[in-house]
């Protein structure tokens, strides 16, 4: 009967260190769900995301150039105005031009992208026709 008792004790104790070992995962498992539900770690995990992927910084970058027009275009055409009809058809206008925009942002983005080397092209050879003459005044 002891000797029972002894080997009931003894899977007792196992099955209580088991049980122990269990609910210790269980609760690292909770803190890691909980820390990973947590709003501020779910938006960098986002932005993780969002940084890894080419595909949407390129539409990111489309969709800001974008607004940036529209926002733009509405402000240059409309300017400031207490008008109503002249503040929706502003609003209307800045979303139509952000809609293009984004959508042919890559195109234009090549063509300022080749604006500004030819601008830059333009500058760095007015420099070389003010140092060919530069040097020929004396006083």
């Amino acid at each position: 009967m002891k000797n029972e008792t002894d080997t009931l004790s003894k899977e007792i104790a196992v099955l209580q260190e088991k049980q122990a070992r269990e609910q210790w995962l269980l609760r690292e498992q909770l803190n890691i769900t909980h820390d990973s539900l947590k709003l501020i770690n779910i938006i960098k995990k986002t932005l993780k995301e969002i940084s890894s992927s080419s595909e949407i910084k390129r539409n990111f970058i489309g969709f800001a150039i974008g607004i940036g027009a529209g926002y733009l275009s509405k402000k240059i055409l409309i300017g400031r105005t207490k008008n109503p009809v002249k503040k929706m058809l502003g609003t209307l206008m800045q979303f139509t031009i952000a809609y293009i925009v984004s959508k042919n942002a890559d195109g234009i983005k090549v063509e300022g992208e080749k604006l500004v080397q030819r601008y830059l092209k333009s500058r760095k050879d007015s420099k070389r026709e003010f140092g060919k003459f530069g040097n020929d005044f004396s006083i």
